[in-house]
């Protein structure tokens, strides 16, 4: 096995080309494979010839070795060639490689389980541990060491030499031979054997990972390099293609910044670094103000805004305040919520835009932007998330209301994604139904949707998502197309039992990028999260779940397909309801477990 090495850590540059569909790995949702474009590049040394044992990458992660299986060495990407091998012509014994960190020297291991140093590395104690046994395929260096490390064999079992001690793990498949490669993590205290179709298995405290299964029922998974920092990594195939897998973070450090909060729905951040958010019932307005380095910390002063929100519906248990996000251009300090609202009995969900007075104390009515979005059940299904688009137009979820007929009836403003004028509440003038007489139609921009509370604009692209609870199943992740049918259809009355997305109703319902299946997670709030620190996940999506109280980190294609979604962050914190990246990179979360309970977190992802 080969070198951990740094993997590109822009996801731009990984998710390019999907492959075959792929099976869950531990926990987490189906996922699929991906050809990285700026791989290191690596020309068949053998087209149409299946030798290719194993792969290392070099340190500088644009250069590496290629194993074949008479023990030849192949550089590729400008690597020097190391000094060493053929050692078998003709004969196919060799199985694996673990390079040094240089590149320059390392071990091959035979079938038996033989270790044959190259280019000057020590050999180190240990082996042949099966004479006349062909069952050896993979070794790995713990890293950091050129003595010590772990043969493994081809049912999963894990031998170690050089003082090594395993961690638990393995054999995973007593008696099938379909484990492949091998991998330590740095530290030593786990890592990943890969099987013959690219599936990851975790050992030790490796955390499960995301991304095989890249040819189901072929025998072609060739070779496996880690990233140094344990984010992700790479897979070599017969034909030398290399695959991208995923990591979640090690751990996140968590900060409290503010606790004692009732159901803090939703959160934005102001060009002063301050930070707005809302509290969902008794309904608050509250400003985290920044601290002297212009960014909010733990301990920086909250205080409330005076606002008028006794219009504020709050007797059912989803009704209050909920939505809020800045203007986009903020030069006259406005900001727009989305709520529940009754006057008299009427009841409906609105969206308000106010105005903040200079020292962001107060905020005050300018206008409602859009009113009558029904709300025919006043405790559930409001939807309520705002975010702005890159063209400036103030984007709305809309929840269905549980109404039945809602979400398919264009001319009503439930179950729907909603792209309006910030100013005068008019449907966006590029709507996909702007020719409609109807008002309301003009706004629509998706439709067909139970109870959408994500959304969130993918950076560097028009690309908005959103994500929605679904009935008993099938909670969903959707690239919003404009004028897309995304197929839920509760009816005759109410009728849940129906599908999320129904495509028999509806043959051209646009399908989600990820499903939950059964049980539902409950998403609620998301956004896209950016960065070096976030490593292999720059670029993914993050969603909060309340009900399963995680969070999940999903790798999309620029085209919008899904490739790895991984749990991590679980059952740390209860319910999770708004994530939002701050303008230092980090990830804000917000909690929703009543009770005055709740709190807003600063996560920092760490590594391995």
């Amino acid at each position: 096995m080969g070198t951990q090495s740094a993997v590109p850590m822009r996801l731009a540059w990984v998710l390019a080309l999907v492959l075959a569909a792929i099976a869950v790995i531990g926990p987490g949702p189906t996922a699929q494979a991906a050809v990285d474009p700026d791989a290191p590049p690596s020309v068949p040394h053998w087209p149409g010839w299946d030798i290719a044992r194993d792969m290392a990458l070099r340190a500088d992660d644009t250069s590496g070795v290629v194993l074949d299986g008479w023990g030849g060495l192949h550089p590729f990407g400008g690597a020097a060639k190391p000094s060493g091998g053929p050692y078998w012509p003709q004969w196919d014994i060799a199985r694996g490689m673990a390079l040094r960190a240089d590149g320059s020297s390392g071990l091959i291991v035979d079938g038996w389980g033989g270790l044959h140093a190259f280019g000057g590395a020590p050999k180190p104690s240990g082996g042949p541990y099966w004479q006349q046994w062909d069952i050896a395929v993979d070794v790995a260096y713990v890293p950091g060491s050129s003595t010590a490390g772990v043969v493994l064999d081809g049912w999963g079992g894990l031998h170690a030499f050089g003082g090594y001690e395993v961690p638990a793990g393995g054999p995973y498949w007593p008696g099938w031979h379909i484990a492949r490669e091998v991998v330590i993590l740095p530290g030593g205290s786990g890592g990943y054997v890969m099987d013959a179709w690219g599936g990851t298995h975790a050992f030790g405290t490796a955390p499960e990972a995301q991304g095989a299964m890249y040819s189901p029922g072929q025998d072609r998974v060739r070779g496996l390099a880690v990233s140094a920092d344990g984010s992700g990594g790479w897979v070599l195939d017969a034909t030398q293609a290399l695959h991208m897998f995923y990591v979640a973070p090690r751990a996140f450090g968590v900060e409290q910044i503010v606790t004692g909060l009732n159901v803090p729905w939703d959160l934005t951040f102001l060009p002063d670094g301050s930070a707005l958010f809302t509290e969902r019932n008794p309904p608050r307005i509250k400003r985290i103000a920044p601290g002297a380095n212009a960014q909010i910390d733990p301990g920086d002063v909250v205080t409330q805004v005076t606002a008028d929100l006794s219009d504020v519906l709050t007797t059912g248990v989803e009704s209050g305040l909920m939505g809020v996000v800045a203007d986009a251009d903020f030069s006259d300090r406005e900001i727009y919520t989305c709520y529940s609202h009754d006057t008299g009995g009427s009841q409906d969900v609105r969206v308000v835009r106010w105005q903040l007075s200079p020292d962001f104390t107060q905020a005050t009515t300018k206008e409602v932007v859009v009113d009558g979005i029904p709300a025919d059940s006043p405790s559930i299904h409001h939807g309520c998330r705002l975010r702005f688009g890159p063209e400036g137009a103030l984007w709305i979820t809309t929840g269905d209301g549980a109404g039945g007929t809602a979400p398919q009836d264009l001319g009503s403003l439930a179950g729907k994604t909603l792209r309006i004028d910030k100013d005068t509440g008019a449907g966006w003038p590029e709507n996909p139904f702007s020719g409609s007489a109807d008002a309301n139609q003009r706004r629509v921009y998706t439709f067909g949707h139970r109870n959408p509370q994500g959304l969130a604009l993918r950076p560097g692209t028009t690309q908005m998502w959103g994500a929605e609870h679904g009935p008993d199943k099938d909670d969903e992740v959707n690239l919003l197309q404009a004028g897309g049918n995304y197929g839920w259809n509760p009816v005759p009355g109410y009728n849940q039992a129906v599908p999320m997305t129904d495509t028999a109703e509806f043959p051209g319902a646009i399908l989600p990028t990820w499903k939950s299946g059964s049980p539902t997670l409950a998403p609620s709030g998301i956004t896209f999260v950016t960065g070096s620190a976030w490593k292999v996940w720059d670029g993914a999506l993050v969603v909060a779940m309340l009900k399963s109280q995680r969070l999940m980190l999903m790798t999309i294609t620029p085209a919008g397909a899904l490739v790895a979604a991984v749990a991590t962050f679980q059952d740390e914190a209860g319910r999770l309801r708004t994530p939002v990246q701050g303008p230092d990179g980090r990830l804000y979360v917000t909690t929703s477990n009543g009770s005055n309970s709740d709190r807003i977190l600063r996560l920092t992802p760490q590594w391995y």
